[in-house]
């Protein structure tokens, strides 16, 4: 039992630290256009139709206008942040403290790669860029686009001044949607496959609806899955070279009850 508790509380402490560092990405994201002016929209939308051999992806999607169909995907939108709990939450339950501590370190490189793809190339999605947002006036979220691009031009005419909170930035390239999702699913894959079949079609939705809405071009999914792979290699190289962090979950415990 008391391990149990200890174990419950080394894992409330990550959630805790996976706060403070989405506080610190939030802040990083709302200020590319300060510090990284310039924008790449054009140059993804045109690497899409080569993709797409010619055809606009955008402009097919934007003809889909089952209301069912919009409101299913924005609620697929936003599964992701239940999805994180699930995970998380299984990777605990199923598992143990030190494998959740695993999966948030990846979750949390995750934002640290996906925040240098921002800088990188800096682009605001296809809702947002000239010569596609028409397509994108009417979806099922479009009181949200709308606060937050208003919030973008504020802070892009007045960065000293104007409110920032989070979720202000707009960043397209690469989609953490995605690299959070495969993330997961290879979490939860180490734990019980079944959970990831059942999970196969959630996030399969996930995926279609961040370019169905206009957050996301068809080539972001590509390089989410890249910043998936980097996030999961730079873990595996972490626990490599400090073997603190592989040793058993009783061990681990064990310490937490000296430090505590």
């Amino acid at each position: 039992m008391r391990g149990q508790a200890v174990q419950l509380v080394y894992a409330l402490r990550l959630l805790v630290a996976l706060v403070f560092l989405f506080v610190a990405y939030s802040n990083l994201k709302a200020a590319i256009p300060l510090l990284r002016p310039g924008l790449y929209d054009g140059w993804f939308y045109r690497l899409d139709r080569v993709l797409m051999l010619g055809h606009d992806p955008l402009e097919l999607v934007s003809r889909i206008r089952w209301e069912w169909f919009a409101t299913l995907m924005k609620r697929s939108y936003f599964f992701l942040f239940f999805f994180v709990l699930f995970g998380l939450s299984g990777a605990f339950v199923f598992r143990s403290a030190l494998y959740m501590e695993r999966t948030m370190l990846a979750l949390l490189l995750v934002y640290v790669v996906g925040t240098m793809g921002y800088y990188l190339a800096p682009s605001v999605g296809p809702a947002f860029f000239n010569e596609t947002s028409r397509l994108f006036r009417h979806t099922a979220d479009s009181p949200l686009k709308l606060s937050l691009y208003n919030a973008y031009v504020q802070f892009c005419r007045h960065p000293y001044t104007a409110a920032v909170f989070p979720f202000n930035g707009l960043a397209a390239f690469p989609s953490l949607h995605v690299a959070q999702m495969a993330v997961l699913l290879y979490s939860l894959s180490r734990i019980e496959k079944a959970l990831v079949w059942m999970l196969v079609l959630p996030c399969i939705l996930l995926t279609v609806a961040t370019v169905y809405l206009g957050w996301h071009y068809v080539v972001d999914i590509p390089g989410g899955l890249l910043v998936a792979w980097i996030a999961g290699l730079l873990s595996r190289q972490i626990y490599k070279r400090w073997p603190l962090a592989a040793r058993s979950p009783a061990t681990v415990v064990d310490s937490l009850q000296h430090v505590g």
